[in-house]
């Protein structure tokens, strides 16, 4: 059993229910599907700390709601803050 917990989850769905955008709708809800399955696996990876569900949701809606970013992130761009010169 993990030591660590997925915390606001209720909050999160809450908060995933609202987002107006149905793709970033889908792949948050994907991805918050894939970490409630991790966790609950008998052999899947442990957690380090607890994870706030709602930020995570928070965080990655904000990312996928930039369209165009996510664009030319796919098309192997690497703009922004994630130049290497800033590595």
């Amino acid at each position: 059993m993990n030591e660590h917990r997925l915390i606001n989850g209720e909050s999160a769905r809450a908060y995933l229910s609202e987002v107006g955008d149905p793709v970033a709708n889908t792949i948050v809800d994907m991805a918050y599907a894939i970490i409630v399955k991790k966790y609950n696996h008998p052999v899947a990876h442990r957690l380090g700390a607890d994870v706030d569900l709602r930020f995570l949701t928070e965080v990655l809606a904000e990312l996928l709601a930039d369209r165009e970013l996510v664009k030319r992130v796919l098309a192997g761009e690497r703009p922004g803050a994630w130049d290497d010169e800033e590595r």
